[in-house]
């Protein structure tokens, strides 16, 4: 089982490899399909990002129009609607795996309702905390008996920031250098506490 802090760590790695994928490479590329399972853990849980069998070369070009590609779940709504391809979609991607790592939930989730409906994890942590749900509501049970316990400003900002990289629409998502930021401030925080 992985405890808060490994989680926060394998979320910084993989935030790092986005953004060296966007910013660090010349020509920037776009990895199409931000999932964990395309994240790999070595023997002492570093991240690394996986499988660029889809990945896109950027050029100068800040978008490109191609057909959609990506694993349900994880791929942007604006992409899916546009066939617009942006380094927005792998933050899409990137937001539900840090939701992933906050609530030990799958990306899809069947309703209990009798039609069987599907729904976006994200969208029920969305409703759930807008609705003036604890954050205890939507947290993975394994995280809350862990030892140490999660910070729970940490565990607010990463919530808040997965919730911001799976916007409807990629203008109101950050960039990955910001998410590597954040992520380093909720490192931060966690390990002030772990002190």
């Amino acid at each position: 089982m992985l405890d808060w802090r490994m989680r926060l760590q394998i979320g910084l790695d993989v935030a790092q490899g986005l953004e060296y994928l966007h910013v660090g490479c010349t020509p920037s590329l776009i990895h199409r399909d931000v999932k964990s399972s395309n994240i790999l853990l070595s023997a002492k849980y570093d991240a690394k990002v996986a499988d660029f069998g889809l990945s896109k070369l950027m050029g100068n070009d800040a978008s490109v129009i191609t057909l959609v590609k990506g694993t349900p779940g994880y791929i942007d709504p604006e992409y899916w609607a546009t066939g617009t391809l942006s380094s927005k979609g792998d933050v899409y991607g990137f937001g539900v795996v840090l939701l992933e790592l906050v609530t030990g939930r799958p990306p899809i989730q069947q309703s209990t309702s009798i039609h069987a409906e599907y729904r976006m994890m994200s969208h029920w942590v969305r409703t759930v905390l807008s609705g003036g749900g604890d954050i205890d509501t939507v947290l993975d049970p394994v995280l809350k008996s862990s030892v140490p316990a999660p910070n729970v400003e940490a565990l607010w900002k990463v919530t808040e920031l997965a919730l911001q990289c799976v916007e409807p629409k990629g203008v109101h998502r950050p960039t990955m250098s910001m998410v590597v930021r954040e992520l380093r401030e909720a490192i931060s925080l966690q390990e002030h506490v772990d002190k």
